[in-house]
């Protein structure tokens, strides 16, 4: 029933099921690196470790923003990072580490708990010649205010929580919007903060001191804090 369950979602946000042999599949297929390792177009699925990683850019250094990342066909304007990953390809990818998206996106001006399933960090890792740099995706945000005098405070998270988006009229809107990590309260977002301040699209703020120039690639990573017990299962 689960997996019928999974196949039903899964068509539902338009992917196309293939069969893959190890290092053998069509551009839209999962590739089977080794035990537990997987590839759908550029990310990369490691089921031991709960995580999926993915290339982006650093979209915007010194700016307002109500996203941490979306794709390069959703709110640019307004988002710290961005990437060319399909927000669909990154929905199915999750599922197969056997995410339970969490649609409850809490009352308004309170912090939202979680559901296990749905909690994840999520890193932001730079190449350099002096080696790989890792940050946490909250510490390149902070929190501001429209005022350039404003004393900028840390933007905290416990966890990032995975709410999924939500499907209209046969559309998945994720998809339709390229909205991937929402600061603000947003149902079309793939992963929304869980904080009070996602209620105030005029707070959140690029810590620009923090970050490398526009148009540096960096690879996205998230790191699920919980799994289901199918979520290990090998094809």
């Amino acid at each position: 029933m689960k997996i019928f369950a999974l196949l039903l979602i899964l068509l539902l946000v338009g992917w196309q099921p293939r069969l893959c042999l190890a290092g053998q599949a069509s551009p839209e297929g999962v590739i089977r690196l080794g035990p537990r390792l997987y590839r759908l177009g550029t990310l990369q699925i490691d089921t031991h470790r709960s995580t999926l990683s993915f290339p982006a850019t650093v979209n915007l250094a010194d700016s307002m923003i109500e996203y941490a990342l979306v794709s390069t066909q959703g709110k640019t304007h307004e988002s710290l990072l961005k990437t060319e990953v399909a927000p669909r390809d990154i929905h199915v990818a999750c599922l197969l580490l056997g995410v339970k998206p969490s649609p409850d996106r809490g009352k308004p001006g309170r912090t939202l708990r979680t559901e296990a399933g749905s909690e994840l960090d999520i890193e932001v890792v730079r190449i350099s010649l002096g080696g790989n740099q890792t940050n946490r995706l909250e510490d390149w945000v902070q929190l501001a205010g429209k005022d350039p005098h404003a004393t900028n405070a840390p933007f905290r998270l416990g966890a990032w929580a995975y709410t999924g988006s939500i499907m209209h009229s046969g559309h998945f809107i994720a998809q339709e919007e390229g909205s991937i990590i929402s600061l603000i309260r947003d149902p079309a977002a793939l992963i929304n903060n869980p904080g009070p301040d996602r209620d105030n699209d005029e707070i959140h703020r690029t810590a620009s001191e923090k970050l490398p120039p526009v148009g540096t690639p960096v690879t996205v990573r998230f790191i699920f804090k919980s799994r289901r017990s199918d979520a290990h299962t090998t094809p």
